[in-house]
């Protein structure tokens, strides 16, 4: 899932239209991003979008919450197919 922009390959957004941001982590309940993860999205590069992706997978993992619907599997897809989380990581967290 690549969207193409300007020449280059860009990762597609990790927003799930959860909008809504964890006090405790500050980090949104849909996607993990921070604000300033959200913010800069449109203007990152592919590899800054890409370093956000890695940071979301990372927080994805250690979060241990249970799945919210299928909200949560789509976020799952996206970092799989964006090569951020390993299938042995988002199979061990289905």
């Amino acid at each position: 899932m690549a969207r193409y922009g300007a020449g280059a390959m860009q990762p597609v957004s990790p927003c799930i239209s959860v909008c809504r941001i964890d006090q405790r982590t500050g980090h949104c309940k849909g996607c993990y991003r921070t604000v300033a993860e959200v913010a800069a999205w449109r203007m990152a590069s592919p590899e800054e979008q890409i370093d956000i992706l890695k940071a979301i997978a990372a927080r994805l993992l250690a979060d241990g919450r249970p799945p919210i619907g299928d909200r949560r599997e789509r976020l799952r897809h996206r970092l799989a197919v964006a090569g951020v989380l390993q299938q042995e990581d988002e199979a061990g967290h289905n």
